[in-house]
């Protein structure tokens, strides 16, 4: 989709400006308020998953009837975890730190000072 005039006059006003502090552009490249996918998620997706869902079953039955014929083998043990885990969904996965001590506990603020200070360590090193 082409830029509109006003558009291309704001991309330009921040690669101008970036320039001129002399750093490189960092995040965004898109100025404020404009979309980098303006035509948002491809429908391709969607229409794939609708037209191959008649399927679902046929290819559960299969995933069973290989994982009792081949219940010793690698390819069985792998059929039936990916049959038990469409149907009775995965199981819950625990959230442990090491040694099975309580997980590290970092507030958003203090992880994000911390982005801040390396960012621009990054920029003084340039």
């Amino acid at each position: 989709m082409p830029q509109s005039g006003d558009e291309k006059r704001k991309s330009a006003d921040a690669e101008s400006s970036a320039q001129a502090a002399g750093k490189k552009r960092r995040g965004r490249p898109f100025p404020k308020g404009v979309s980098g996918n303006p035509g948002g998620r491809s429908k391709t997706l969607a229409a794939i998953r609708e037209e191959h869902m008649k399927d679902v079953p046929s290819v559960l039955k299969a995933l069973l009837l290989t994982a009792l014929s081949k219940r010793d083998t690698a390819v069985g043990v792998a059929a039936a975890k990916e049959f038990l885990d469409r149907v009775t969904g995965k199981a819950p996965q625990p959230i442990v730190g090491e040694d099975g001590a309580p997980p590290i506990n970092i507030e958003a603020p203090a992880l994000v000072e911390a982005l801040r200070r390396y960012v621009e360590h990054e920029d003084d090193e340039t």
